[in-house]
């Protein structure tokens, strides 16, 4: 406050702060691209296999509702998939048509991976017609084997942790479902792009927040305190708006991401220079 009142202008008093925000920002970054996703899977681990179920070790946990969009336009779905025994309960594989329709549906009570083939107990096979309707009488097999190129190893390290990934790997997921659903793609870009625009949000935070704390006016300190709590509700509020938008696919991911950031980022700058 007292450089502000010796006529040091505004931006060389915040520069220091804009500095630290920006080592911050990376910081977060790199925290979230290396230790965060392991950390949080392990204790996520723990708790559901180790403390919940009473599991002794990491081997022996279950992975409830998982769901891996495999290759060849394959979607899987799981209640439960026990990693030692490598065995899913209450399976449903869909295979989709040009990532829009689904082409054929299988469900089964049980399926294990064995001698790299899938093997499918209580197994009914429906076939589907683009509209959705089932064609013909579905098929049961009490044991289906299928050769299939996903395998359960797939589930621990792609789909059922997506959430725990850092955006490298969420990346290369997102490669590797090429003809899947186009608004599952969609919602991992968007995911993607947050990923990297998340941590930069402590700087916008900065950028706002510390030119209207230091104003001149009297009584203004506590004035801008109150002001900057305000547009700080209404950044996060307004990214929550443009992310949900990116998912709906009313704006561009990358957009419905960054959004927020610009936005808010460019009404600091101003707000450095008014105060200047």
């Amino acid at each position: 406050m007292a450089l502000n009142t010796s006529g040091i202008s505004a931006f060389h008093i915040l520069s220091p702060y804009i500095f630290i925000g920006i080592l911050i920002s990376f910081a977060i970054f790199l925290i979230n691209e290396t230790a965060v996703p392991q950390y949080t899977m392990t204790s996520s681990a723990i708790m559901d296999g180790l403390i919940l179920k009473g599991k002794k070790n990491f081997d022996e946990r279950a992975l409830k509702n998982v769901t891996l969009y495999g290759q060849e336009k394959r979607i899987f779905f799981a209640r439960e998939f026990e990693v030692a025994t490598q065995t899913f309960y209450d399976i449903i594989v869909i295979e989709d048509k040009q990532g829009q329709t689904v082409k054929s549906k299988l469900t089964a009570k049980k399926a294990q991976y064995e001698n790299n083939l899938w093997v499918f107990y209580d197994a009914m096979k429906y076939e589907m017609n683009p509209r959705g309707d089932v064609v013909g009488a579905p098929v049961f097999s009490a044991r289906l084997e299928l050769r299939l190129p996903d395998r359960p190893e797939d589930f621990i390290n792609e789909a059922s942790q997506v959430e725990f990934m850092n955006a490298k790997r969420l990346k290369a997921y997102i490669h590797n479902l090429k003809g899947s659903s186009q608004k599952l793609i969609r919602k991992l870009w968007v995911d993607f792009h947050r990923r990297i625009a998340f941590p930069f949000s402590s700087l916008v935070v900065i950028l706002i927040g510390a030119p209207l704390a230091i104003r001149r006016e009297r009584g203004s300190v506590m004035r801008g305190l109150g002001t900057s709590f305000i547009i700080v509700l209404l950044y996060y509020g307004i990214d929550s708006i443009c992310l949900a938008l990116g998912r709906g696919g009313f704006i561009a991911p990358f957009l419905s991401a960054w959004c927020g950031n610009l936005f808010f980022g460019l009404v600091g700058l101003y707000l450095i220079f008014k105060t200047t």
